[in-house]
């Protein structure tokens, strides 16, 4: 992970990163208009670039100073079908919060072989612009002109493997705010902490590592890629024959003198169809500690 530095990283470090990736890593950077702008050589390599320029919008937006500067906290709901975005689909409607990023455009492709797969994750709305002579408002003349549209906030990355190649998975964030703590007040009404952007990071992370089938990617029953695991389907029937367990367990403990052998022989089914769930799922009939 590679979190918006502030001092750009010396060519032998961004060389050092090259290398992983052509080793078959998994590599996550955020950026950020307040951080060292550069992608070094990975611009040519993943063909996108980092426009430092500041995300705007008066429109959609969250209100907190009551000021213009407000139009800096904006609000999208424009997430791609991606692993590494499942979750934010899933609560589209409520949205997402970016601080102050910047946006991602399309780079020439400079590096060897066919170009990784290249998937604009997020996007903000259709009424941002990119602020850029810095005055919290939407200027269509000037020496820049100002442009209402949908900007790329997250991009992901794919190289396959090849012969003699390994592939590589990489995701890069024009703003490192999403990954912030904030607090929020619970269901209680107590307070408590929790990231910006939800599951995001776990959901990135997962597709970064091949585990996609976990943060909630349909995956078929019948035909499960190779090396995901199991599907979610496993995960929920397993789920519900743990509770299942304990509550026959439950039942033994609180039962009669005359109804503990028939609560015991629930017990006993339910491990059974425990240990054939864990053995579909991980290979072992062990129990989990």
């Amino acid at each position: 992970m590679v979190l918006a530095p502030m001092v750009a990283l010396r060519p032998a470090e961004w060389a050092a990163i090259e290398r992983y990736l052509d080793r078959g890593g998994a590599l996550m950077i955020a950026l950020d208009p307040e951080a060292d702008p550069g992608l070094g050589p990975l611009e040519g390599k993943l063909g996108v670039r980092f426009d430092p320029a500041d995300l705007t919008d008066d429109t959609s937006f969250l209100p907190q100073r009551k000021t213009a500067a407000d139009h800096r906290i904006t609000i999208t709901n424009q997430f791609s079908a991606h692993a590494s975005t499942t979750s934010l689909s899933r609560a589209a409607s409520k949205g997402l919060v970016v601080l102050d990023a910047g946006a991602l455009h399309d780079a020439p492709f400079t590096g060897k072989g066919d170009p990784p797969a290249k998937t604009f994750t997020i996007r903000s709305m259709d009424t941002s612009f990119l602020d850029y002579n810095d005055n919290f408002v939407f200027d269509a003349g000037g020496a820049k002109p100002e442009k209402r549209q949908h900007w790329n906030i997250a991009a992901a990355f794919e190289a396959p493997r090849a012969a003699g190649k390994a592939g590589y998975r990489a995701i890069v964030f024009a703003d490192v705010d999403l990954f912030v703590d904030v607090v929020v007040r619970a269901a209680a009404g107590n307070p408590m902490v929790t990231l910006l952007s939800s599951s995001l990071l776990d959901d990135s992370v997962r597709w970064l590592g091949g585990e996609q089938v976990l943060s909630g990617e349909l995956v078929g029953d019948d035909d499960p890629p190779e090396g995901l695991g199991p599907t979610a389907h496993d995960l929920e029937e397993e789920e519900e024959i743990d509770h299942r367990v304990m509550q026959a367990l439950e039942d033994v403990v609180t039962s009669k003198p005359a109804d503990r052998d028939a609560a015991l022989a629930r017990l006993r089914a339910a491990q059974d169809a425990q240990a054939a769930a864990r053995k579909r799922t991980t290979g072992s009939a062990a129990p989990k500690p």
